[in-house]
């Protein structure tokens, strides 16, 4: 639980922090609802564009997003460090599994 958010903090921070990137742009299939979703919901994102793609004869709608250092710092890095923080109090409240 949780995994996608905290890889996609730590690959979103690396390119910010560690490449000097300025603007980051997200792609995933439209059918892809737990990114879409992540995306938005979790990280408060829009769709910026929607393409028709056609490859290796299968057709799907690639769906866009992108974001500036600022917006992310102004706003997204500190929605996705709340939404971790309250993943790792989650596991913390989780039993610990016993030895037999």
């Amino acid at each position: 639980m949780g995994y996608a958010t905290e890889a996609l903090y730590t690959s979103i921070v690396f390119g910010f922090e560690r490449l000097g990137l300025t603007k980051i742009i997200m792609q995933t299939d439209e059918k892809n609802e737990a990114m879409r979703e992540w995306c938005e919901k979790t990280a408060g994102l829009k769709v910026a564009w929607k393409n028709d793609v056609q490859i290796n004869g299968y057709e799907y709608t690639q769906c866009g997003y992108t974001f500036t250092i600022d917006e992310w710092n102004r706003a997204i890095k500190q929605k996705l460090e709340m939404k971790m923080n309250n993943i790792i109090a989650s596991r913390a409240r989780q039993p610990k599994p016993t030895n037999i």
